[in-house]
Order: C-alpha cells, then structure tokens, then sequence
C-alpha cells in the first residue's frame, strides 16, 4: 500500500513537472505566473484593441517573440475580416517585420503605432536532448482610432486590389 502511495506521490509531482506535450519539461517564465491576457485572442479596453499572439517552440527567446508577434498580425488581419489566405499573407509579410523592427528599440511604434504592450516567455527543455527551447506569448497594443483606420485600410486595399471582397461585413 505505502509503495503505491508513493508512486501516485511521484506521478503527481512528474505530472506538475512536464508539459502537455511529452518530453518537454517547463524550466521557467519570464513572470512567476502566466499573465490572464495570453489567454485571450482579441481585447478591447479603453482607447485601445489588443492582440495576443503565441508562438511555437523555438530555439530562442528573440524567435519565439518574433513568431509570437507574427501571429498576434495574423490574429488581427483575421478580427479585420481577411478571410483569403494569399491576402493574409500579403499584408502580414508587410506588418510583422515593421512591427518586428520597432519592437526591438523600446518606445518606438509600429506601422499605425502599434506597440508591443507586453511579451511574455516560457522556458523548457526537451527531455531527450536537453537542449533548451521557448515559447512566446506577445500582447500587441493598437489605439482604437488607429485599429479602425488601418482595418479599413486593409479592407478597401484588399477590394481594390482583388476587384471582389474577401471579408465579411
């Protein structure tokens, strides 16, 4: 009974330990707990419009921002109606590096003054190889005029470039 005791003990504590996905142990964050926005997709508060994008694993902090802000841009073309995935990409390949760019000098703004309001990391290492790995989760910050203004902007530019629409009203 004890030796079953224990082995549920030990369970428990293995389970707290590792990831959802087996063979990655989670090491650390960059917060002592995972800040409530990662967990929310698009936000509206004040003056302002949020994006949260999380990345994949990647081998360094910098990539697993990079990724992370790249899908909180695809987050956003999503919210503003871009449904067609060649659009999508068109626009992202022009704002992630913009916005990649300036979130690397501290206070400067992106395109339409988008800010990276927070970034948060999570540091792992993969069982087998022990080699160390990161995921992202960054919180882009629009003004709520500007989100406006580049949503329209998306959207009259995807129309007029394609000669249909590609969202929905």
């Amino acid at each position: 009974m004890k030796v079953a005791v224990v082995y549920f003990i030990l369970f428990l504590c293995g389970c707290s330990l590792f990831h959802k996905e087996e063979g990655i142990i989670l090491v650390s964050g960059s917060y002592p707990v995972r800040p409530g926005w990662t967990k929310k997709g698009a936000l509206e508060a004040g003056d302002y419009m949020y994006f949260t994008g999380i990345s994949s694993y990647k081998t360094s902090m910098d990539k697993a921002k990079e990724d992370a802000i790249d899908n909180a841009v695809k987050g956003f073309l999503r919210y503003a109606g871009i449904k067609d995935e060649q659009v999508l990409e068109l626009f992202r390949n022009d704002l992630t590096p913009k916005i990649i760019a300036a979130s690397k000098h501290k206070d400067e703004k992106g395109p339409y003054e988008v800010t990276v309001s927070d970034f948060y990391y999570e540091k792992y290492v993969i069982k087998e190889t022990k080699k160390p790995c990161y995921k992202g989760f960054v919180q882009l910050q629009f003004q709520l005029q500007k989100w406006l203004e580049l949503s329209r902007y998306v959207r009259s530019s995807t129309e007029q470039k394609y000669d249909r629409k590609f969202y929905d009203h």
